[in-house]
């Protein structure tokens, strides 16, 4: 039933060849960013199966539908999680990639100039994620010409199967047609405010004030994509204090919902959003595509999604179990070394997957989280870098693990 739903056309899979669906799939969520005819041999001693050639698997890969790399992302969302203030604590934040620079990804995707003229492919990506269980609950990889507030747009529907959540969003996305759309869909929200948005908010940060619900009275002449009529748009207007000031945000949620003295912690957490994407690019190397046609960069993308999400729940039940026994005081707490845990995992996953028997694939996560427990770093905070302009490739604190 599963492979069914996710083949382009019926007949795909059925005759008896090298590479079935199940190894596709194995094969995209084990690949561990070699070149791709390493990555192969890797996966064929590994599974016991019979080399294939690396235009056999282009050829495969191409009969899955992309969906299933996004309902496979979305099944790791599921269950209870961690909550603040009885809210699940989303955040939405985008960023570039850049492509393998052929024609057609060029076309497909857009293209931007380096220093010297030269053109190369690049996408942009977005994607919605639970602050405080760091998992990605979807994501969307576009043309880099279309702006964040549209691929925000596809990402917010997501939230309405979330009972309450709250999603957070930085200074580069408060529009008066997503603020609508999410007081529509009966989502919470917190926008960072830029300097200049509408004359209310400006008038509210100009008179230094520090929480007020206002209502902006929008007009015809705005003309906002695909809204035609007037309307009434009510928002509530926070300011929160910082080391250099002042932040501002507005909100619907109301202070009998949430009260001024929450919104710094909460808006804080959105943080962890940027940390992630650090971890996607740097550790799990999302930018290092396994092919160059549309279908195999969704696949990667989505694949590299799932695995992080993998590990996040990997990592922080590991740093749950190391917290409990740790009964001695230490000057700093011990956070999991979080590149060599994902490494740990990443290169026995395949293993996982294909264990029958439940008593050993339980053996071998209690092997894996002991390993990841051997490796923990101290937690310092308030540590400051001098900013160094020297661009460097490999940097010390993000080295291959894969």
């Amino acid at each position: 039933m599963f492979e069914k739903r996710y083949k382009r056309k019926q007949e795909d899979f059925t005759r008896k060849r090298k590479i079935s669906f199940k190894d596709i799939i194995l094969f995209e969520l084990g690949t561990l960013k070699k070149t791709l005819a390493l990555e192969i041999q890797d996966f064929t001693k590994r599974t016991d199966k019979k080399e294939f050639s690396k235009q056999a698997y282009s050829e495969a890969r191409e009969k899955v539908e992309k969906e299933l790399n996004e309902d496979i992302v979305e099944g790791t969302y599921e269950g209870e999680y961690k909550k603040y203030e009885g809210y699940a604590i989303l955040a939405i934040d985008g960023s570039t990639i850049p492509l393998p620079n052929t024609k057609k990804l060029r076309e497909e995707y857009g293209a931007s100039k380096n220093q010297t003229e030269t053109e190369g492919a690049i996408g942009r990506i977005g994607i919605i994620y639970d602050v405080i269980n760091e998992i990605v609950l979807d994501g969307e990889i576009t043309r880099y010409d279309e702006g964040e507030k549209e691929t925000a747009e596809k990402l917010i529907n997501i939230a309405t199967r979330i009972p309450k959540s709250i999603i957070l969003m930085d200074r580069g996305y408060p529009t008066v047609r997503l603020m609508k759309l999410l007081n529509d869909i009966n989502i919470k929200y917190v926008i960072r405010l830029p300097k200049k948005f509408m004359k209310e908010t400006n008038k509210f940060v100009e008179e230094n004030k520090e929480d007020e619900n206002i209502e902006m009275d929008i007009k015809k002449s705005r003309k906002i994509r695909g809204i035609t009529t007037e309307f009434k748009l009510g928002i509530r207007c926070i300011r929160v204090e910082i080391e250099t000031g002042y932040e501002y945000l507005a909100t619907n949620l109301s202070k009998e919902e949430l009260g001024h003295d929450k919104f710094k912690e909460l808006y804080n957490k959105r943080w962890k959003i940027e940390t992630n994407y650090n971890i996607m690019k740097n550790v799990l190397e999302l930018g290092n595509f396994t092919g160059e046609t549309s279908t195999a960069i969704k696949q990667d993308f989505y694949a590299t999604i799932y695995l992080n999400n993998v590990a996040n729940i990997a990592i922080n039940e590991a740093q749950e179990e190391y917290d409990k026994k740790v009964k001695k005081a230490t000057k700093h707490k011990y956070k999991i070394n979080r590149s060599v845990a994902i490494g740990h995992l990443k290169r026995n996953l395949i293993e996982i997957y294909l264990c029958d028997s439940p008593i050993k694939r339980r053996t071998m996560l209690k092997s894996i989280f002991k390993d990841i427990q051997n490796n923990v770093l101290p937690e310092r905070k308030n540590r400051q870098y001098n900013r160094n302009d020297r661009r460097v490739k490999f940097g010390r604190s993000c080295k291959r693990v894969l």
